[in-house]
């Protein structure tokens, strides 16, 4: 049986050759000129106001600064089940890949363990990660309690940017254009209740009502295994052994490939109404967040 490193090391090349990615699912695509909601993988739920979401030139605005009541965004639950019966389990084991193609308009916090707009992936067992993202910082919420945990300054409004969430093991890896730039231990933030204690669990938009934010975005996507995975933006290289004896002797030998890189994958929560906890938060537990 293979290795996971040499499976992600073959899924490189095939990327290098194929130049796409036949396991990677496309949530939302800006390109086909429909909005998140209409593409078969993510519902839209929202409460406590108004959201302005608009979906032209090849991606969709998402706008929840009118007031910090308004919690919503997009999931890839139904209630209680997906709703797409195919979406993958998103194994640990094996690894799996978020992507999310983003640019933050404008964020406003009234305290500093809230975001207006948050990322969540969380794999077939619950482990996972909730990123927060302010105008100049991307940080984790750190479990069940949510308070600001570790983070980085960066700046999110400059430009649309890939970033990836590299869930493997017991830890992730976020990458900003391709360049790494934060990383940790995963959470289990089941213990809260819904949505988090929902199985490959995905969701993105405002999920707190202590907070507001606006954003585009031209995709979503995950890779549910390192069969075949795309990081970042622009090249990256990838260093893969040889088992076999070159013609110079028998050595192994490292060789060293550049591969094209595409744009991210990404995943979302979506809200439902009668999920809405007085404090902001998603789910039907009374606790406040």
């Amino acid at each position: 049986m293979l290795s996971t490193k040499l499976r992600w090391c073959l899924a490189t090349l095939l990327v290098f050759c194929t130049g796409r990615a036949s396991l990677a699912i496309d949530l939302y695509s800006g390109p086909l000129g429909t909005g998140p909601e209409d593409q078969g993988w993510l519902t839209y739920g929202g409460v406590g106001g108004t959201v302005v979401r608009t979906t032209a030139g090849g991606r969709t605005t998402f706008d929840t600064t009118a007031t910090n009541t308004i919690q919503a965004g997009y999931s890839n639950y139904f209630g209680p089940t997906p709703l797409n019966p195919s979406f993958p389990a998103l194994s640990r084991t094996d690894g799996f890949i978020v992507s999310l193609d983003m640019r933050l308009l404008g964020e406003a916090h009234a305290n500093n363990n809230r975001a207006g707009v948050s990322l969540i992936a969380l794999s077939s067992d619950l482990q996972g990660v909730e990123l927060s993202f302010w105008t100049n910082e991307v940080w984790v919420q750190s479990g069940s309690d949510f308070v600001h945990a570790e983070g980085v300054a960066f700046d999110t409004t400059a430009a649309m940017t890939t970033y990836d969430l590299e869930i493997h093991g017991s830890t992730y890896a976020l990458r900003a254009g391709g360049n790494p730039i934060l990383g940790g231990n995963l959470r289990n933030y089941s213990s809260f209740g819904l949505p988090y204690n929902l199985p490959n669990f995905m969701f993105l938009g405002d999920d707190t009502s202590s907070a507001r934010g606006s954003f585009e975005f031209w995709r979503l996507a995950v890779v549910p295994e390192p069969t075949v995975a795309l990081l970042g933006t622009g090249a990256f290289l990838l260093l893969i052994e040889r088992r076999r004896p070159l013609r110079e002797g028998s050595r192994q030998r490292t060789m060293l490939i550049s591969a094209p890189d595409h744009s991210g994958l990404v995943g979302r929560r979506g809200i439902s109404k009668r999920t809405m906890t007085d404090d902001g938060r998603t789910g039907n537990s009374t606790r406040h967040r």
